[in-house]
């Protein structure tokens, strides 16, 4: 096969292996809404034939409802992605996100407050996803430090970051 090769399937009309550069991959031409479209469907070696083939019945039955393939894995990818990131959240991300977008426009007087992060906050509780921490264990931690002050400043503490994580979420993290 040369540079700009196709070879066309002979079981899954609109299949074809195209032989690039550098190496062989396999794409799919369809039409929605009667415009033609075409998709990388993956490399020659990380998908198997009947991958492939399996693949562009998906992108068939998609299209011939009227919805774009490409469009629609894009947006399942997109999901899964968030989903995870979202899952993945921590207070330390949360903390990171307020260093970058709120410690700038505190006075301070209101920065004394959140010393209780270092030094509470954070050996607990920083690389814990914000959706595992439990109120249960909230109840103990507040009850581990001595002093009540202490107490109320890092559970408010713990507060401000959920609230954060509620404003910008994982979208503002940077991996």
């Amino acid at each position: 096969m040369q540079v700009g090769d196709k070879l066309w399937d002979i079981e899954t009309p609109g299949l074809y292996i195209y032989k690039q550069k550098t190496k062989l991959a396999f794409y799919y031409k369809y039409r929605i809404h009667d415009t033609q479209k075409l998709s990388c469907l993956g490399s020659f070696g990380s998908l198997s034939i009947d991958d492939a083939r399996s693949k562009a019945r998906q992108y068939y039955l998609l299209a011939s409802d009227g919805v774009d393939p490409a469009i629609h894995f894009k947006e399942q990818a997109e999901a899964r992605q968030k989903k995870k990131q979202k899952e993945e959240y921590s207070i330390a991300d949360a903390y990171h996100d307020w260093e970058e977008h709120f410690k700038p426009k505190l006075k301070p007087s209101s920065l004394s407050e959140w010393t209780l992060y270092d030094r509470y906050v954070a050996p607990k509780f920083a690389h814990r996803p914000l959706g595992s921490i439990r109120p249960e264990e909230m109840n103990s931690f507040h009850a581990s430090i001595e002093k009540p002050y202490s107490a109320n400043r890092s559970i408010k503490v713990l507060k401000k970051l959920y609230s954060i994580a509620r404003k910008l979420g994982p979208v503002h993290t940077k991996c």
